[in-house]
């Protein structure tokens, strides 16, 4: 059986209209399938120097993705080869071949890096950076000579990242960066005046490759696909406004499902802390008691009130919104989480679980929650003593490799690192170590049963 491949599909190759960074399954199945609409190109930067481009490369970047899920009480499903994928650029390797990426017509850059993607790290090189940000400088910098300073040839840049206002933080470390290494103010003022940063919020459920189903789907697809996507029918894109973005991004015109407003702050907090926060929540406490899915999670007898009561009694309470419209909102997230169409693996919700943790669920933390500091416990725990299952960047995993001492001393060290929670949370020290506790001397079932 052959792979699929460019020989397979009619299609023209398209115009390259975006610069994305970041290939993976979020992206391939969320703004990639609305640019498939848009009828636009893409050429990817693999933003961290292990990925997926050269492997995407083989199969000349295409991919199946498919859509599954209940609507309006009707089960539906879509499956579409997406090509929008044109070109693909490794920084590690070539990095004035991504410098030159300034020099295509292509003027919006969507980027999703994960919540630790937008950082600013003062010795990040000039010569090759690190970081996102680090990266988006230099090519902002080498597009500002190209053009001049022509501030109607700057960039729409639209950030994915879970974080709140990620338009604002990513042009802040822009701007830091341009600082750090003295770039003339000409370039500031070109970034300000010819470069939009705006903010969104990203909704869509993508469980990512169907490993359990590939034998399956590659024999009914007649090919072999290493990067087919499953990703829920759901879908929700808000954007803060912008016109010159509009005009160059017009997503909502091919999809009502976009939608451009003043303020997305509220559509975020509700997201941000119901569905990714629950998600996050379910994590630790699924990978160290061997629970594999979302739905599985959500319709096991314990895991599953547990889950209902740090929804109705933690995370809503937490919220300044109408509540009617906040339990309606949780409500149809449950049902998401039991769409019986494909098994989203906790483990691969599980990178950067650290400051996913901070971003998603710390802001819904009072003293009195009591299942989300549980979850905080068994994230601690999973840290401390699952190697296999630590999933996060090198600086994480490197505190946690050299934390020595007794477990409490370990616990009230992590507690207490405010790189990692913006805060100091040795007030929980106690709580959080009586429950870690009971996950080592019984099981974390037996944590969980202690919820009341």
């Amino acid at each position: 059986m052959k792979y699929l491949n460019r020989d397979m599909i009619k299609d023209e190759v398209k115009d390259i209209g975006v610069i994305q960074f970041g290939e993976g399954n979020f992206l391939r199945a969320f703004v990639d399938r609305l640019l498939l609409d848009l009828n636009m190109g893409v050429v990817v930067v693999q933003p961290i120097e292990n990925g997926l481009v050269k492997d995407l490369e083989k199969q000349g970047y295409l991919y199946t993705h498919f859509e599954k899920g209940v609507e309006n009480g009707a089960y539906k499903e879509n499956k579409v080869v997406n090509d929008v994928i044109v070109k693909g650029i490794l920084p590690y390797e070539d990095y004035e071949a991504y410098l030159d990426l300034a020099d295509l017509n292509a003027k919006v850059i969507i980027s999703n890096t994960t919540e630790a993607g937008i950082v600013y790290e003062a010795e990040d090189n000039k010569a090759c950076p690190k970081t996102f940000p680090a990266k988006l400088t230099q090519l902002l910098y080498r597009r500002f000579q190209l053009v001049g300073g022509d501030i109607n040839e700057g960039y729409s840049i639209v950030p994915c990242e879970l974080i709140e206002q990620n338009g604002d933080k990513l042009k802040d470390c822009i701007l830091k960066y341009a600082d750090l290494w003295q770039l003339e103010s000409g370039f500031v003022d070109w970034v300000n005046k010819g470069c939009d940063f705006v903010s969104t919020l990203v909704d869509r459920i993508v469980p990512g490759y169907p490993r359990d189903k590939k034998d399956a789907y590659e024999k009914a697809l007649g090919y072999r696909d290493n990067f087919m996507v499953e990703s829920e029918t759901f879908m929700s894109f808000v954007i803060e406004k912008n016109e010159r973005l509009q005009e160059r991004l017009p997503l909502d015109k091919v999809d009502k499902r976009v939608e451009f407003v003043d303020d997305i702050r509220p559509f975020r907090t509700r997201k941000v802390r119901i569905l990714n926060g629950l998600h996050t929540f379910m994590v630790p406490l699924g990978i160290l008691s061997g629970v594999n899915t979302v739905r599985d999670f959500i319709d096991h007898e314990s895991f599953g009130k547990l889950a209902l009561k740090v929804l109705e009694g933690e995370i809503i309470p937490s919220i300044q919104a109408d509540k009617k419209m906040l339990e309606d909102f949780g409500e149809a997230v449950l049902d998401r989480f039991r769409n019986p169409s494909f098994d989203h693996y906790l483990q691969s919700i599980s990178l950067n679980s650290i400051s996913k943790y901070k971003t998603r669920v710390l802001p819904s933390v009072k003293d009195t929650s009591k299942g989300l500091k549980m979850s905080l416990a068994a994230l601690i725990e999973l840290y401390l003593s699952d190697l296999d299952n630590r999933n996060d960047n090198s600086d994480v995993m490197d505190f946690f490799s050299a934390l020595k001492g007794s477990l409490e001393d370990k616990v009230r060290k992590v507690l207490s690192n405010e790189s990692f929670w913006e805060s100091d949370l040795s007030e929980y020290a106690d709580e959080i170590l009586m429950y870690i506790n009971i996950i080592r001397n019984h099981n974390v079932l037996e944590l969980v049963n202690k919820y009341d």
